[in-house]
């Protein structure tokens, strides 16, 4: 065999080795939701001998899909899940605490509640490894919380009023005549919702744009149900603060509801998970972390609607629908948790003054 045979086989021999080793069979990328990632499958071992997580803060329709897909993942951890607010859940997790009979292991809610609990140290610290795949401004700025899902907040129409050459393209539509007192909106003095969107509005647009919008005499409730049932029967057209969930549930039972997505953006909320402190399931808390950020855990959270928080995870709703959405700017971090009394002085005085 020549010299120049050898040769070419022996680089043929590398070239396929570089070739397999370069494909997608053979390299996996590890996940946080792969039980063989060395960090994942520790917690594993030590969560199948607690055969349990207890979780507060999610419920049904979402509960039952989520915990098949995790348990079809580590099975032998079973779930008990508490369907509550997030304030109600903050005072659980303060009670058992204070009288160490403690139960839960995770807790999802809002940013002000984990605010709340971080504050009293109350929460155990741990970070997802999945931490920098999530959009950046659905990141918790906020020490032991964990990202999860968002909120998405826009404005929303009744389509049998609103043709499609005539919906609002911008927030800038909002001020055109044609919209004057037929606008209504979750009332934004405090901590909700419709108070996080008008700030959005507001930190995008300035104050001068609060002032142009009050003047469109938008009618306020703190009962998002009443504005939906007023925009489904034509009382009003539009409905500036409308959540995405509100929506879906509306649109599927067969309102005429149509939520848009404005070329300036939308808010998205981050929605948030921590570990509680000393946590009788502790392996399996911070299992539960790894997957429900993973991308197999976003998918399975997208796939019941909800608004997934990691990039690129398309929901199965187009309302909580993420992918290649702007954001407007984002407010609810613990800046603006200290300014919520401010900001509602200054709402109240913008929408709510007496002429």
């Amino acid at each position: 065999m020549s010299i120049k045979s050898t040769i070419n086989k022996t680089l043929n021999f590398f070239l396929l080795l570089f070739l397999f080793a370069a494909s997608p069979i053979s390299r996996t990328p590890v996940d946080a939701a792969d039980a063989t990632a060395p960090h994942v499958a520790k917690l594993y071992e030590g969560a199948k001998k607690e055969g349990k997580l207890v979780i507060y803060g999610l419920g049904e329709p979402f509960l039952t899909p989520i915990a098949t897909a995790f348990k079809r993942r580590y099975a032998g951890i079973t779930i008990e899940a508490f369907d509550e607010p997030g304030a109600q859940s903050r005072e659980r997790i303060i009670a058992e605490q204070k009288t160490n009979r403690l139960i839960g292991d995770i807790i999802i809610a809002g940013p002000t509640n984990h605010q709340i609990l971080t504050d009293l140290n109350y929460l155990e610290p741990f970070k997802t490894s999945q931490w920098s795949h999530f959009i950046p401004e659905l990141l918790p700025d906020i020490p032991n919380a964990n990202p999860l899902r968002a909120s998405v907040f826009s404005m929303a129409i009744n389509s049998k009023l609103v043709l499609p050459a005539d919906e609002p393209k911008s927030w800038a539509d909002l001020l055109q005549p044609r919209f004057k007192g037929k606008m209504a909106s979750d009332d934004p003095r405090g901590s909700g919702g419709g108070a996080g969107t008008i700030a959005s509005l507001e930190k995008a647009f300035g104050i001068e744009y609060l002032h142009k919008l009050a003047a469109q005499d938008i009618f306020f409730s703190r009962d998002s149900g009443t504005i939906l049932a007023n925009l489904v029967r034509g009382e009003y057209v539009l409905f500036i603060t409308a959540s995405h969930d509100e929506i879906i549930a509306a649109r599927k039972s067969g309102a005429p509801l149509k939520f848009l997505k404005p070329a300036e953006g939308i808010r998205a909320a981050g929605n948030f998970q921590s570990i509680i402190k000393n946590s009788p399931h502790g392996n399996a808390a911070k299992l539960w972390v790894e997957w429900s950020t993973s991308e197999e855990g976003q998918q399975a959270f997208a796939k019941t609607g909800q608004a997934a928080a990691r990039k690129g995870i398309k929901a199965g709703e187009p309302e909580a629908d993420l992918t290649g959405v702007k954001l407007l700017p984002v407010v609810g971090g613990r800046q603006d948790i200290n300014l919520v009394k401010e900001r509602t002085k200054r709402f109240e005085g913008i929408f709510f003054k007496k002429n």
